[in-house]
C-alpha cells in the first residue's frame, strides 16, 4: 500500500528562516483494528508518475524518512491532518543529509507494515492523498520568520528590581554561535557582559537554538538572580537551563547548566519558550511553558515544566513537575488544518503575581488562548481557569486574537488584580482568573485615515508594549506607517478601558535607511521611568538592532508635610516630609524649603533647590523668631531631575514670650501628704487664653495629659495619686493669637497611707442621683477617714476627666443634683485622712 505526492518548494527568500514545516495528509484504512503509521518518504526525483514509481517494501527502508504519524488508522474511518518533522525542515531547507537536492520533493507514503515486509490481512489496504481536503493541491507549509538580530532571543530582556536592563544579544542573527547576557544600569551609561553563551548542537551542557522568535527565555526572582533557558544540544527534547546568582553591584557567579527532559514529543524539536518566577517556598519556583515544532501529531506538542529554582542556585532536583495539553488552558482539540497547538516559535507569553500566573498562547485554530495556574509553595500545579476563546479577527474593529506564526502575544502584568493580553492591535484587559474588564483597538488608533485593515501590520512583531503605573495605561511601541524610522507609541487607558489617541514621538529617528522588523522592551515586572526598545533593523544583509531608551517619568507629587508643634527658635529645629511620586521605585534627589511669616506674607527662609535624597531639613536657631506665627511649604525633584509642585502651606508657630511659674508646690521635692494636689502658677509676659497640665508618674510613666482648655484659671488639682510616689508635673499656656509658651515644671513626692479603700453604691431618683458611702473599719497602720471625696465623669469620657464635686463624712449619702436626664455618669470616691 503506497501512495505518491510531489511538491513543488516556493523558493525560501534569504532573508528568512524556516521556523517549522508539515505536509497535509487524508489517509483511510479498511480493517478494523490493525495498527499502523504512516511514513512519508522521500522517493526521489521523479517527474512523471508511473507504476516504475512503485518501490518494493523491503526497498522502502532506503527511502529517507521524513515524517511518521504513529497508530493514525484503526479502521475504516477517515483521518484528515498535518504531519510534520525536523527532518522535513531539512529537506525543505536542504541541508545535510539534503544539501544539494532538487527543490522538487517527491515523495511516497507507506505503511509502516508495508515497511517491515508484514504479510496483509484480507482485504488489508489504505488509501493517501497529500491533502487535508477534497479537491485541494497538494500541501506542504514551511513557517518563516524574517531574519532580524532579535529572532532567538525576542523574549529575552528584563529589568532588575531597580531598574537596571538585561538582555541577551546575538553575535550573528543569520546564523548565531553565540549569545552575550548583558546589563545597563539606571544611569544608561555603565554597560557591562555577564556571560556569554557558546551553542553547540551536540554538547546537553550547551545551549542549542532553532530558528525562532522565543528560543531563549530569560527570568529573574525578587533577588536578581538570574535564570537562561532554552533547547538543550545533543537532543530534540530537553531543557537547558544556567542559574546566576547575584553578587554585590552589578556581578552575578554562574552556577552548573541543568539539562531537564521535557515530557515525551517525537520529530519536532523544543523551539518556543517563555518563563516566570513565583514567590515559593525557598529561593521559589521557575513555572516555564514551551512548544515544539511540528512533529508526529499534537499531542504533547505544547507543555510546561516548574523548576526549582533553589536547587538552580545550589545543588539538588531541578524538576519538580511537568505536564503537556493541561485541561485547564482549555487548547482546541487539533484536527485538520492547523493541527498543532503552537509549532511557529511565537506567539506565547506568561506572567505571575506572586503564586498565580497566567499563560498565553496561539492554539490549534486561528486563535490565542489564556489560562490561569496556581503553584503551591511546593511547586505543585493547581489547576486555575481557562480564559473565554478569544475568537478569530476579522476586522481591525474587532477585537480578537488571530494566530499568525510571524506575530507574537504579550501579557503585560498591572497589579496583583489585572493583566492585559496584548496582540495584532488588540488588547484586553483581564484579571487574573480570565474576568474580562475591558478591551480596545489599537490598530484603529495607529493606522488613522488608512484602510481598517491594512495588510501592512498583519504577521508582524513590530510591536511591544509595557504597563505605565504613572499613568495608569498601557503604551503600545510601534514603527510609523508613514516613516520607517520613526519610532511610536499609543496609550490605552486602565481607568476608562479606551485608547487614549496620543501618538507619541519616541525616537524621530531610530534609524537612518533599511527596514525596521521587530521591537523589543522588557518582560516580567517593570520599572517605567527607563524603558528600553529594541529595534531590528534590516538593512540588506545587515541585520543590526538599535536601542533608545524612553522615560515615562512623571514629576513628582506634592510632598506630604509632617506637622510642626511649636518650638523655640533660639534652637535649631528640622522640618521633615514624606516624597510623593507615582512612579515606580523613584526617589527624592532634591527639595526646596520655605517658610512664611502669617502676618504679612514675607518669605524669611528659603533653601532654594538643595541636592539631598533627605527628606527633612534643619532650620539654623535664631533663623526665626520667638512668639510668631509661620507656615511653611516644600517641593522636591525626582530621580529624572524633575520638579513637582509645592506642597501645601502647614501653620506653626514659635514659642511665646510668657513665662510659667508654678507656685505650688512651691519647691522641686516637695512633699505632698495627700492623695492630691492643687497646682497654682503665674504667667508674665502673655496673657494666659488656655492652658494644658500634665502629670507624669516616674516609677510608671504613665503620663495623664489635661489636653489645652480654654480658661484663665491658673489653677488645677489631680486627685487619686498614689502613696509614695514620685510625680512631675508641667504647665503650658497659650496666648489669644494660639502662640504656645515653654511649659513650667515641678517635681514633687507623695507621702502618705491610704485610707481603707470605701465602697460606693449608687441609685437613680427622680432629679438626683443618689451615692451611698460605706468605709470600713481601719487597721493596722491604715489612718481612719476623715471625709471622703466624690468625682464625676460623664462614662464617655477619658480617665482624666473625673472633677471632684464633693464631700461626704465617713459611711454618708450625697445627692448628686447636678445630672442631666439620659445621660450615663462615672462616679469615683476617696476616702481621706486628716
Amino acid at each position: 500500500m503506497e501512495g505518491f505526492t510531489r511538491y513543488a518548494l516556493t523558493s525560501i527568500p534569504s532573508t528568512h528562516q524556516v521556523v517549522s514545516a508539515k505536509v497535509g495528509f487524508t489517509v483511510q484504512g479498511a480493517v478494523t483494528g490493525v495498527q499502523w503509521n504512516l511514513e512519508l518518504r522521500d522517493h526521489g526525483t521523479w517527474t512523471t508518475l508511473t507504476s516504475a514509481q512503485w518501490v518494493p517494501g523491503a526497498s522502502l527502508s532506503t527511502k529517507p524518512l521524513l515524517a511518521t504519524v504513529n497508530n493514525v488508522v484503526t479502521g475504516s474511518a477517515q483521518t484528515r491532518s498535518y504531519l510534520g518533522s525536523d527532518t522535513l525542515v531539512k529537506r525543505v531547507t536542504r541541508q545535510d543529509p539534503f544539501a544539494g537536492s532538487p527543490t522538487t520533493i517527491s515523495t511516497v507514503w507507506a505503511s509502516s507494515r508495508t515497511t517491515a515486509g508484514t504479510s496483509p490481512v484480507s482485504s488489508e489496504k489504505g488509501i493517501y492523498f497529500g491533502t487535508v481536503s477534497s479537491g485541494e493541491a497538494s500541501s506542504l507549509i514551511a513557517t518563516t520568520v524574517p531574519i532580524n538580530s532579535l529572532n532567538y532571543v525576542g523574549g529575552a530582556s528584563i529589568q532588575l528590581t531597580d531598574g537596571t536592563h538585561v538582555w541577551l544579544d546575538l553575535d550573528s542573527p543569520s546564523s548565531p554561535s553565540s549569545a552575550t547576557l548583558r546589563y545597563m544600569a539606571t544611569d544608561q551609561v555603565t554597560t557591562g557582559d555577564i556571560l556569554t553563551f557558546t551553542f553547540s548542537d551536540s554538547s546537553s551542557s550547551s545551549l542549542s537554538v532553532l530558528p525562532a522568535y522565543q528560543n531563549i527565555a530569560l527570568c529573574r526572582d525578587d533577588s536578581d538572580n538570574l535564570y537562561v533557558m532554552g533547547k538543550a544540544g545533543g537532543t530534540t527534547n530537553s531543557l537547558y537551563v544556567r542559574a546566576l546568582t547575584k553578587g554585590s553591584g552589578l556581578t552575578w557567579t554562574q552556577q552548573a547548566a541543568r539539562v531537564v527532559p521535557l515530557p515525551a514529543y517525537a520529530d519536532g524539536s523544543v523551539n518556543n519558550f517563555a518563563a516566570t518566577w513565583h514567590p515559593t517556598s525557598g529561593s521559589g519556583h521557575i513555572m516555564l511553558a514551551y512548544s515544539h515544532r511540528a512533529g508526529q501529531g499534537a499531542s504533547g506538542q505544547f507543555g510546561y515544566v516548574v523548576l526549582n529554582a533553589t536547587a538552580l542556585l545550589g545543588s539538588g532536583t531541578v524538576l519538580t513537575t511537568s505536564g503537556v495539553d493541561p485541561t485547564w488552558m482549555n487548547l482546541v482539540t487539533p484536527t485538520g488544518y492547523g493541527q498543532y497547538t503552537n509549532d511557529s516559535g511565537t506567539g506565547l507569553d506568561i506572567a505571575s503575581t506572586a503564586n498565580q500566573g497566567v499563560i498565553f498562547t496561539y492554539q490549534a485554530d486561528s486563535t490565542a488562548r489564556a489560562g490561569s495556574y496556581s503553584l503551591t509553595n511546593a511547586g505543585a500545579v493547581t489547576a486555575g481557569t481557562a480564559f473565554s476563546s478569544f475568537g478569530s479577527k476579522t476586522t481591525y474593529s474587532t477585537v480578537k486574537f488571530t494566530r499568525d506564526g510571524n506575530s507574537k502575544l504579550r501579557i503585560i502584568p498591572i497589579d496583583n488584580a489585572r493583566l492585559a493580553l496584548v496582540g495584532k492591535g488588540s488588547i484586553q484587559i483581564r484579571s487574573w482568573n480570565g474576568t474580562l474588564l475591558g478591551s480596545g483597538d489599537i490598530w484603529n488608533q495607529i493606522l488613522g485615515s488608512l484602510s481598517p485593515d491594512d495588510a501592512a501590520y498583519d504577521g508582524i512583531t513590530t510591536w511591544d508594549a509595557v504597563y505605565d503605573r504613572a499613568t495608569n495605561r498601557i503604551w503600545y511601541y510601534y514603527i510609523s506607517s508613514a516613516n520607517q524610522q520613526r519610532l511610536m507609541r499609543t496609550g490605552f487607558s486602565l481607568s476608562t478601558y479606551q485608547v487614549t489617541g496620543d501618538e507619541v514621538v519616541v525616537n524621530s529617528a531610530i534609524t537612518t535607511s533599511g527596514t525596521n522588523t521587530s521591537i523589543r522592551v522588557s518582560r516580567g515586572k517593570l520599572n517605567e521611568r527607563h524603558i528600553k526598545v529594541d529595534v531590528a533593523n534590516v538593512n540588506g544583509t545587515s541585520y543590526t538592532t538599535f536601542t533608545t531608551y524612553d522615560s515615562l517619568n512623571v514629576a513628582p507629587s506634592p510632598p506630604t508635610l509632617v506637622a510642626k508643634p511649636t518650638f523655640n527658635a533660639t534652637e535649631p529645629e528640622t522640618f521633615a516630609w514624606a516624597f510623593n511620586d507615582a512612579n515606580t521605585t523613584d526617589s527624592q534627589t532634591a527639595y526646596r524649603l520655605q517658610i512664611q511669616r502669617v502676618s504679612d506674607g514675607v518669605v524669611v527662609h528659603d533653601t532654594a533647590k538643595t541636592a539631598s535624597p533627605t527628606s527633612s531639613s534643619t532650620v539654623p536657631a535664631d533663623t526665626l523668631v520667638n512668639a510668631v506665627a509661620y507656615q511653611w511649604r516644600v517641593m522636591t525633584w525626582d530621580l529624572a531631575d524633575s520638579a513637582g509642585a509645592w506642597s501645601p502651606y502647614s501653620a506653626f508657630s514659635t514659642v511665646s514670650a510668657a513665662t510659667v511659674t508654678i507656685t505650688n508646690p512651691a519647691a522641686d521635692g516637695t512633699i505632698i501628704n495627700t492623695d492630691s494636689v492643687a497646682v497654682t502658677w503665674t504667667v508674665s509676659g502673655a496673657t494666659q487664653a488656655q492652658y494644658r497640665s500634665q502629670l507624669t508618674d516616674a516609677g510608671t510613666g504613665t503620663t495623664m495629659d489635661s489636653g489645652y482648655r480654654s480658661s484663665t484659671a491658673t489653677t488645677v488639682t489631680w486627685a487619686g495619686l498614689s502613696p509614695s510616689a514620685t510625680y512631675t508635673v508641667s504647665i503650658a499656656i497659650k496666648d489669644s493669637g494660639g502662640v504656645e509658651s515653654n511649659p513650667g515644671y515641678r517635681t514633687f513626692t507623695t507621702d502618705f497611707v491610704n485610707p481603707m479603700q470605701p465602697a460606693l453604691v449608687t441609685s437613680v431618683g427622680d432629679t438626683y442621683i443618689e451615692l451611698v458611702v460605706t468605709n470600713p473599719d481601719a487597721t493596722g497602720s491604715e489612718p481612719d477617714v476623715d471625709h471622703n471625696d466624690i468625682y464625676r465623669k460623664r462614662t464617655a469620657e477619658p480617665a482624666t476627666a473625673y472633677v471632684r464635686i464633693g464631700s461626704v463624712p465617713p459611711n454618708g449619702t450625697y445627692r448628686d443634683y447636678a445630672v442631666q436626664s439620659g445621660a450615663s455618669y462615672d462616679y469615683r470616691v476617696t476616702g481621706v485622712s486628716a
